[in-house]
């Protein structure tokens, strides 16, 4: 074995910046200890999913992932844990109003820094919990998410510097205009950014304690998890998923976001084959990376479709040699684009930024080249 490595490749045994293409919805700081005064505002909000199974989702969804807690007689699995401090102290604040039980496992869905800079926290507030990741994750973990929460003071100032300029100048540094329901939402972020900062903390960087490679299976408590890699590797190389069979439970990461998609993983062709593997798992309920939980699939069927509808007219705009920026601006399917966004501002630029013209971009440069001709 390695690091306490559980490879179960044969047997079944007992996560860049996210947000690409735009720095200002990560704000990635940290907290102080628990106890200490809470925050102004609760940024969580509690969803009893069953008696054992409970989320914590952020009031901010693209940006803050959802936690998942899973409680069995002697402990509590929880998964991913945010990308603030702060919002991982207030999921262990709600944990235990739920359950004086201490978390025994973490379980990071993928390596992204959304989905894990709150490892830390949760590492000191419960030091004998081992954290979970797949193989793939490790490195980009010990890389990436450990120079992340080093400096995420620096982080903090510079999202707050921004944030505060492009309210100022009313557009995005990538000149979008702020509009509409995009103003009072840049204003929330701004707010939780400079409260994130006036309650900063430093915390230590929590390294994996478990890594596998297939699939685990586990029994907790009266339930079974299924840990399980889907090496489609359609939103990063290290996708788990946890399926509870007993209940048809589907805890997805970011192969399932909402209110709206991302394709920030160029992996396209990845990610379809992803989303019509949990679609044939046929779920009773969806607790996704972001956004609500969902009760059946239909919304993953929705996802599909998007991927695939775009990925084909990228397709089709790279080989006719339409130059990359007229591809971006002028592929739409408004009918599609609107299930998605029902005509609100923040969701459209949400859409195009890191769904739309994501994918767009990420083909050409797939496909080996960004086309000049008209």
């Amino acid at each position: 074995m390695n690091r306490n490595s559980i490879r179960p490749s044969t047997r079944r045994l007992a996560s860049y910046a996210l947000l690409v293409g735009s720095t200002s919805l990560i704000t990635g700081v940290g907290r102080p200890v628990i106890g200490s005064q809470r925050a102004p505002t609760d940024y969580l909000e509690t969803i009893k999913v069953t008696d054992d199974v409970y989320v914590f989702k952020p009031k901010i969804d693209w940006t803050h992932g959802n936690g998942v807690a899973i409680i069995a007689p002697n402990g509590v699995f929880f998964i991913d844990t945010y990308i603030q401090f702060n919002y991982a102290e207030e999921a262990i604040r709600r944990l235990r109003d739920v359950t004086p039980l201490p978390v025994r496992f973490i379980l990071n869905t993928h390596s992204h820094t959304d989905h894990v800079t709150g490892n830390a926290v949760f590492k000191r507030v419960f030091p004998e919990a081992r954290i979970v990741v797949h193989d793939s994750a490790f490195p980009n973990l010990e890389k990436y998410n450990k120079q992340f929460v080093a400096n995420q003071s620096t982080s903090i100032r510079g999202s707050i510097a921004q944030l505060d300029s492009e309210i100022r100048n009313g557009k995005t540094t990538r000149g979008a205009p702020i509009i509409g329901s995009m103003k009072p939402f840049w204003d929330w972020q701004l707010r939780e950014a400079k409260e994130y900062l006036a309650q900063f903390h430093p915390e230590q960087y929590a390294s994996p304690d478990i890594t596998f490679s297939d699939t685990v299976t586990m029994r907790w408590g009266a339930q079974t998890l299924r840990l399980i890699h889907v090496s489609e590797r359609g939103h990063s190389p290290g996708d788990v998923i946890v399926w509870i069979p007993e209940k048809r439970i589907l805890v997805s990461g970011d192969i399932v976001v909402g209110p709206t998609p991302y394709a920030t993983y160029p992996n396209i062709p990845g990610m379809i084959a992803s989303l019509k593997r949990l679609i044939a798992m046929n779920p009773a309920v969806v607790i996704p990376g972001h956004g609500a939980i969902q009760h059946d699939v239909a919304y993953m069927q929705l996802l599909e479709q998007a991927f695939s509808t775009y990925y084909k007219a990228a397709q089709d705009a790279f080989a006719a040699k339409v130059p990359v920026k007229v591809a971006g601006d002028s592929i739409v399917f408004p009918d599609l684009d609107r299930r998605f966004t029902g005509g609100d501002e923040t969701k459209e630029w949400a859409y195009r930024t890191f769904f739309a013209r994501n994918l767009i971009y990420g083909l050409y440069r797939t496909l080996g080249g960004t086309p000049t001709s008209h």
